[in-house]
């Protein structure tokens, strides 16, 4: 998705039932995370003006963010907390490399 479309939709309302399926109908709990999702958006923009082809994810609870079980991974697992949710917005590139801010 290209950030205008992410953002135009934010704007005009092409995701509020998106938005409500995951954090409930209340007219100020979508607001906020709308507000939540451009500001990620406007911070990736930020750190990487260059992209602007994005896919945005969300993560509930506990995720692993490297590894997954223990005995695969001699015990090294990279996993967090989250209180809610967690958003990522992340753009593909040929670098080799990935980047988390």
């Amino acid at each position: 998705m290209k950030i205008s479309e992410l953002e135009q939709g934010l704007h005009n309302g092409t995701f509020d039932k998106n938005l409500a399926e995951l954090y409930g109908n209340a007219d100020m709990e979508i607001m906020r995370q709308k507000t939540r999702l451009l500001e990620a958006v406007r911070e990736f923009t930020e750190l990487y003006p260059s992209r602007d082809d994005i896919e945005v994810f969300s993560a509930p609870g506990r995720t692993e963010i490297g590894g997954n079980h223990t005995d695969h991974q001699c015990g090294c697992v990279l996993a967090a907390a989250v209180d809610l949710d967690i958003i990522a917005i992340a753009a593909f590139h040929n670098d080799g490399v990935i980047r988390l801010m």
